[in-house]
């Protein structure tokens, strides 16, 4: 037992002291912070279980605007429309580390939502699907421009309204 204790606090002062650390101890996030990552927050589900791109993967999903807009708002009609005209999107690329989302825990790279709380998007979801458009007061906050880009501010979006995520 004692052995695992030890070894614990090992690992433990090892990844703090790999931390940069401002002189109070905080973790120093100073610098210069970009948002012009075409990473999405949670991972697209046709990555499976896939964490990191290889190098050749990211290149390809930084040049596949019709792909990541699929990511990010499913099934869409993406050709007659005009959404993907190039002065309406984001010129990133994808995060150092080439990682697959933004969010590393849980290793699924998907927010963790409760069972109560994945219940109500998904009735929330239904509604949409079999009422999109009654009146204005059925729309989210976000489809009627109430709020901002309906997630993370450092994290852009599209021009585009999307659903909550089922």
């Amino acid at each position: 037992m004692a052995i695992v204790a030890i070894g614990a606090l090992a690992l433990t002062a090892a990844a703090s002291a790999s931390l940069p650390r401002t002189s109070d101890g905080h973790p120093d996030l100073q610098g210069i912070w970009a948002n012009d990552t075409v990473t999405m927050l949670e991972r697209p589900s046709r990555f499976g279980d896939k964490d990191v791109f290889s190098e050749q993967e990211a290149l390809e999903y930084e040049r596949d605007l019709a792909g990541r807009w699929k990511d990010r708002f499913g099934d869409l009609e993406l050709t007659t429309t005009g959404e993907l005209s190039p002065e309406w999107q984001e010129h990133g690329t994808v995060v150092p580390g080439r990682r697959t989302s933004l969010i590393v825990d849980p290793p699924n790279g998907k927010v963790p939502l409760r069972p109560e709380v994945r219940a109500r998007v998904q009735a929330r979801n239904a509604e949409l699907e079999a009422h999109p458009a009654d009146d204005p007061e059925t729309r989210t906050l976000y489809e009627r421009c109430l709020i901002g880009s309906g997630g993370d501010p450092a994290k852009p979006e599209s021009y585009q309204c999307r659903r909550p995520a089922s």
